[in-house]
């Protein structure tokens, strides 16, 4: 898909693993669902992709950081994100989930956050440093690699 064929405020976008309840939302809303791979798991790609096509619903793939570039042309309407555990005053969501909300509260996006399921997967990349399993760092510069790990958003970036 074209970048301009995306209509102002016409993007969903989802981050984390869609749940029964989160694909209900989407269903009502007929947006169009903007989809981020979710490095370094690959969330979007192995496991919301096929969900999404699976109902029928429309949706475009884009790398992580792409998402900014969508929340800077307004391409997006509103946020949902599947976080793994609600804690006093916010959720814990995986590695991106206080990129996706704070770009969103930053760009005055609205933003549900929705328990998401157990994700009947594993993934073969443990952080950015590989993909499907396959190492593009050189040995040498793999100790300087930064771990993902599951992040906090406090409430007030999600509102």
């Amino acid at each position: 898909m074209i970048l301009e064929d995306i209509k102002e405020k016409e993007g969903l976008l989802v981050w984390g693993a869609i749940s029964g309840e989160g694909l209900e939302q989407i269903r009502e809303g007929q947006d169009l669902v903007i989809v981020p791979e979710n490095r370094p798991s690959m969330t979007g790609l192995k496991y919301n992709i096929p969900l999404l096509r699976r109902h029928g619903i429309r949706f475009v793939y884009c790398t992580d950081n792409m998402v900014g570039l969508l929340f800077h042309r307004k391409k997006i309407r509103k946020t949902v994100i599947f976080y793994k555990q609600a804690v006093e005053n916010g959720i814990i969501g995986v590695p991106g989930t206080l990129y996706a909300a704070t770009l969103s509260h930053l760009h005055g996006v609205p933003v549900n956050a929705v328990p998401q399921p157990e994700i009947p997967f594993d993934s073969a990349d443990q952080d950015a440093s590989s993909l499907g399993g396959k190492s593009f760092v050189a040995e040498k510069y793999q100790k300087e690699v930064i771990l993902p790990a599951d992040e906090r958003v406090e409430n007030e970036i999600l509102e």
